[in-house]
């Protein structure tokens, strides 16, 4: 799920681009709402809810708050969304102040998007071939400390959409890797308000940053920092936390089998 609606992140800018060549954006957004109200009008007539029913074992696990969590996991849960909302919405502001031109802020946002569904995509092969979840989730957190570096280290538009690229590459599968740290500790939506709290902040932050300083550049050490403390945070996560999550994918890879 996380790889599908990357998709869509990556092809709607240069959709976008191409259809303002020949309509208005009034237009787009009149057809962006007729298809979020027949999307609405689909889910009134068509969707029910159904109550579900949850086994003994699980439904004290669902009572369980912060209290349970280690407080690394609880921190660095914060940081995956909050950087990939900043990097998000601040890059293609970012791109067009310094280089000036339509074609390539577009191109920098399907850059960045392209880079985290390709990496969510390498990373469910390589887990689903045994690769242990701690090195690839090391792995993506340097690479989202180099990607930030790059972007705001130079003028040059192929380096800063490397660093685009190479940024939303790292971040793809980190997200999903600390979710399934988490789960263990709580199946309920506490987990979704937490990251949600990392992407409403961390581009606020961006935005105060730039603001007082005048520089778009200077509020995107925000993510930079960010990316530099998930790493600290990885390296004091509790070892039990991450194996007990890969012992629940593999338990679950042999009971399908099975």
């Amino acid at each position: 799920l996380n790889l599908v609606w990357a998709l869509g992140a990556c092809i709607c800018p240069r959709l976008a681009e191409r259809s303002l060549r020949v309509t208005s954006i009034t237009v787009i957004f009149a057809c962006l709402a007729l298809v979020f109200c027949a999307v609405g009008f689909w889910v009134t007539i068509a969707e029910r809810d159904t109550p579900r029913a949850y086994p003994a074992t699980i439904a004290p696990r669902l009572q369980w708050t912060l209290a349970a969590w280690p407080l690394p996991l609880v921190c660095i849960i914060l940081l995956p969304t909050g950087i990939e909302s900043s990097m998000g919405g601040w890059i293609a502001a970012y791109v067009q102040r310094t280089q000036h031109l339509v074609t390539t802020t577009v191109t920098a946002g399907t850059c960045f998007w392209a880079g985290l569904m390709i990496s969510r995509t390498l990373a469910s092969t390589l887990l689903r071939l045994r690769r242990y979840e701690r090195l690839v989730l090391f792995e993506s957190f340097l690479a989202v400390i180099a990607g930030a570096a790059l972007l705001i280290s130079t003028q040059s538009t192929f380096v800063i959409l490397v660093g685009i690229f190479l940024t939303g590459f790292g971040l793809g599968p980190i997200y999903p890797l600390l979710l399934a740290i988490a789960l263990p500790y709580s199946e309920n939506t506490l987990i979704f308000f937490i990251a949600g709290v990392g992407s409403a902040f961390l581009p606020w932050l961006t935005g105060i940053i730039s603001s007082a300083a005048s520089s778009l550049r200077a509020g995107l050490f925000v993510p930079l920092l960010s990316s530099v403390l998930m790493l600290v945070l990885g390296v004091t996560l509790p070892r039990s936390a991450i194996t007990r999550s890969e012992e629940r994918r593999v338990g679950k890879e042999c009971r399908s089998r099975w």
